[in-house]
């Protein structure tokens, strides 16, 4: 008897037992699912804001390309619908495969400035001009958003628009809303939402398409070329002195041939004379002898006057011969100061698409 009532007790304790056991692994299940579920959903962010990453490249790379960004898809078809800010990414136009998705299968939602969507611009210079312009314009505008509606739907889908709370509606339009806070149904307050979002700002967006090096870079070459034209015009009137000195030169020259020549006929004279005299003199006549003595200076005169001639002309050579080396040596400046003017032409040309001449 006894040992039949020691084994029911041995038997209610088992039970006992068994029941707290299940109890306490239902407890730590659920702290475990828990925590697993917290995990996952942490994990599902990180793989959205991957996504939402990824895509932020592939418009800078389009933008770099196209020289402007994507109208949004409003239709869902893959392409872009200009006329509206906001839709999803318009895969066909972006050249992917398919629609860039979240971690809960949602689209992700692209809002897009006009200020990017359509810029005009022929180049990565007036790229990069339309952009500085309008940030200064708008200091801190927004170029693009990129959106994630997150987990849950607070807004309860008001806008149909997945499970994106932090949208509202601008007369007919949908306009992101950079709080990133949502409209409560039924209230007028709003409430921070789970949705994702980057936004690329121009300042950024300037920085990352090198704007600030190629605005710096072109104007400094246009720069460049202006100084160099000041340059070219001071050469010019530099060798424009020369060719006058050059000109003033050659009438030393002929001014210094036409003396030489009229003072060794004036010699040759005095010298004939002289003869005449000598011969005269032979006669003993005192007025001869006094005549021969006047024309031996007006020959000593006239030799003077020719080595003075002589020595102008030469001298009118030299500085002749030295103007004309530095008017050469101007001209090579010159030369390669066009050659360095045309190069940087070029490269304005190449950056900006215009550049002011060289000439």
């Amino acid at each position: 008897m006894n040992s039949v009532n020691s084994f029911k007790k041995q038997q209610g304790i088992s039970l006992l037992e068994l029941a707290i056991l299940t109890s306490l692994l239902a407890v730590i299940a659920g702290i475990g699912f828990g925590a697993f579920n917290k995990q996952q959903t942490r994990n599902d962010y990180l793989v959205t804001e991957s996504s939402i990453f990824a895509a932020e490249d592939i418009l800078v790379n389009y933008l770099q390309t196209n020289l402007r960004l994507p109208c949004p898809d409003t239709n869902q078809d893959g392409k872009e619908d200009c006329g509206s800010r906001y839709g999803t990414l318009p895969y066909e136009t972006l050249g992917l495969d398919g629609v860039i998705i979240d971690a809960w299968n949602q689209p992700i939602r692209y809002q897009v400035s006009s200020v990017l969507s359509s810029t005009n611009a022929t180049n990565m210079y007036t790229l990069c001009q339309h952009i500085r312009t309008n940030e200064v314009a708008n200091a801190g505008q927004t170029g693009f958003t990129l959106i994630s509606g997150g987990l849950k739907d607070y807004d309860n889908g008001q806008l149909s628009d997945g499970n994106v709370d932090t949208v509202s509606q601008v007369g007919s339009e949908l306009i992101y809303n950079r709080e990133n806070t949502y409209l409560i149904p039924g209230k007028t307050e709003r409430a921070i939402s789970d949705d994702r979002a980057v936004s690329k700002g121009l300042v950024p967006l300037l920085g990352e398409l090198n704007c600030t090096g190629l605005l710096v870079a072109a104007n400094s070459m246009e720069s460049q070329i202006r100084l160099l034209d000041i340059q070219r015009e001071a050469f010019n009137s530099t060798i424009g002195a020369l060719d006058g000195t050059l000109s003033d030169l050659y009438m030393v020259r002929v001014s210094s041939g036409v003396n030489m020549a009229v003072a060794a006929a004036q010699a040759a004279s005095a010298v004939a004379g002289n003869l005449d005299g000598a011969a005269d003199a032979t006669s003993g006549d005192p007025s001869t002898m006094s005549a021969v003595a006047a024309s031996a200076i007006d020959i000593a005169a006239a030799a003077v006057a020719v080595a003075s001639s002589i020595e102008a002309l030469v001298n009118a050579e030299k500085t002749e011969d030295r103007a004309k080396s530095q008017k050469s040596k101007v001209q090579e400046y010159i030369g390669k100061l066009n050659s360095t003017c045309n190069t940087l032409r070029t490269f304005t040309q190449e950056q900006k698409g215009s550049a002011i001449s060289c000439d």
